[in-house]
């Protein structure tokens, strides 16, 4: 069985990719996983302390997603695809958003810590996509005008973007700026 901790924290993302962070409380997560409040702030006993533990564990998974997709034996084009089926699997969720750009809609309300956090994940991810179109541009599968890492801040601003619109729009909506994302690193 999994760690209360855990089933807390994995919750908590659920919820803010649902409603947001600042949309959930305590009498949330118990009313969902049977337990009491108390329960909960034995384990966080302020809902920053729960905020800050949601951002490591996002950033531990989401960097274990990006080796992953890294150490694969395939073309930066499926690497660039297969990143992009991240945001897409969110969709399959159903009206749900990026747990990480839910966040930074509400950075004036989270805490320094956690936006320091979310900083260093963004970080990471801009680095990650960085790593695929130099991949893309050394086997010619790319042509990236411009700066590499403004390219990749482009593509995970887009991404978060769409599924916001997606949430609206449908996933045909995020499924078009994939592919016209696709398109523009090729020509």
């Amino acid at each position: 069985m999994e760690d209360r901790k855990v089933q807390i924290i994995k919750l908590s993302i659920e919820l803010i990719k649902k409603y947001g962070y600042d949309s959930f409380s305590y009498a949330d997560l118990s009313k969902t996983l049977g337990i009491t409040k108390a329960s909960i702030h034995h384990h966080f006993p302020k809902k920053d302390n729960l905020g800050l533990e949601i951002c490591s564990y996002l950033q531990t998974h989401m960097l274990e997603e990006f080796a992953t997709i890294l150490s694969e034996h395939t073309s930066a084009k499926i690497k660039i695809k297969n990143y992009f089926n991240l945001y897409a699997n969110i969709i399959k969720e159903g009206d749900k958003i990026c747990p990480i750009a839910s966040l930074e809609a509400e950075a004036n309300i989270i805490s320094k810590d956690m936006r320091t956090i979310i900083t260093l994940i963004d970080d990471s991810e801009n680095k990650f996509i960085v790593k695929i179109l130099n991949m893309g541009i050394e086997s010619g599968e790319f042509n990236i005008v411009g700066s590499v890492e403004a390219e990749a801040m482009l593509i995970a601003s887009t991404l978060k973007g769409a599924l916001q619109y997606a949430r609206i729009h449908g996933k045909q909506y995020y499924n078009k700026i994939t592919t016209q994302l696709i398109a523009h690193l090729l020509k």
